[in-house]
């Protein structure tokens, strides 16, 4: 203990004032002990001067210096930053505070801490002192930044994969139905089609629209506050563009509770998910009828199913060319990380259903 207070019971004896308690002898013996051997770095300085009177074995590890050389410190000659932008961190209020500062251990090292403040109280008779409690944060800064790293290449991961998702289901399929529209023109090339010139003015436009969403998706992100598009016109333009490459217009039936339409988050993957199973049907099915059918009553789900009439798949068999590749994959990835799932069903003894679920219920931040 410092010096103040192993000369306050013989003081208090000179003045001729009763000698403590043998119990409040042994109970500040006790609080000394625990004190002493504590875990945390303890400082006791008086208010009036700000010295040190106290400190325990913990500030003498924690800073290096020996317990004579800290009772001859002030707080001031430890806190690096404090002296650096004119303030210290060891301040004395009337309420209990936490701060932090850098402390410059005797070896000059500087060590990121915690400094926890009490309120100043004082014995009968003594000088009101306040008690510090500090505690090395090195390791737990270190963890801080790790998971704020970690967390960081989680999230340009997770974008990766969406630009990736939104390139194959946007940018891909606008590009592989412009180059069907092109393999048309050149046959009509030699058929002297009078409409030739249509089709190539509309391939170019196709091709230019996807310049514009590679940039769209390479310099935007995904925002679950944006106000929806209006899904029944979006429906639509998606069927009609797949329209003129099936050779015939899909049937398009919308149930939606306009007074509770599904939030943007999910209208954003509904859209290039309906845009992959048209093209899938495109590529794959040689069908000769499509239906796509949306549902949502604003309660539970919202649902979107495409069925064609193709050559769908045997019983059993999901390892042929119709249902491989990245495509599915993405639809199954948009309607997960939704919370939602996608299946792949037979449409009776020939053709194909996917069927796209995302729950209303779930929370969107």
């Amino acid at each position: 203990m410092a010096p103040a207070h192993s000369e306050e019971p013989e003081q208090s004896q000179r003045r001729g004032a009763p000698s403590r308690h043998p119990e409040v002898e042994h109970g500040l013996a006790e609080l000394v002990r625990v004190m002493d051997n504590a875990a945390q770095a303890l400082f006791v300085s008086r208010v009036a001067d700000m010295r040190f009177t106290y400190v325990n074995n913990a500030a003498c590890e924690l800073t290096g210096y020996d317990e004579a050389e800290l009772l001859d410190l002030e707080p001031q000659h430890l806190d690096t930053r404090g002296r650096e932008s004119g303030g210290v961190a060891w301040h004395t209020e009337h309420a209990a505070s936490t701060r932090t500062t850098v402390v410059r251990r005797k070896d000059g090292v500087d060590i990121p801490v915690e400094i926890t403040s009490g309120v100043p109280s004082s014995s009968p008779g003594g000088d009101p002192q306040v008690m510090f409690l500090v505690a090395d944060i090195t390791q737990r800064l270190r963890d801080q930044e790790s998971i704020t790293r970690s967390a960081e290449e989680l999230r340009i991961a997770e974008e990766r994969d969406r630009i990736a998702r939104d390139l194959h289901d946007t940018v891909i399929q606008r590009l592989f139905a412009a180059g069907m529209d092109l393999q048309v023109t050149a046959r009509a090339v030699v058929d002297n089609d009078d409409g030739i010139e249509t089709r190539i003015e509309n391939a170019i436009d196709e091709i230019d629209a996807s310049i514009a969403d590679i940039r769209a998706a390479i310099s935007t992100t995904l925002s679950a506050s944006a106000a929806p598009p209006d899904l029944s016109a979006a429906i639509c333009a998606i069927v009609d563009e797949s329209a003129a490459t099936l050779g015939f217009a899909p049937i398009v039936e919308i149930a939606i509770d306009e007074d509770n339409p599904p939030p943007a988050v999910i209208v954003d993957q509904a859209l290039p998910t309906l845009r992959e199973a048209l093209s899938n049907v495109i590529r794959h099915a040689a069908a000769s009828e499509v239906v796509v059918t949306v549902t949502c009553d604003g309660r539970d789900y919202f649902e979107m199913s495409i069925t064609d009439d193709g050559i769908g798949f045997a019983s059993g068999d999901k390892s042929r060319s119709r249902i491989r590749g990245r495509g599915i994959a993405n639809m199954s990835a948009r309607a997960a990380g939704l919370g939602g799932t996608c299946s792949i069903e037979r449409a009776g003894s020939c053709g194909t259903t996917i069927v796209w679920q995302a729950p209303l219920k779930r929370r969107w931040s």
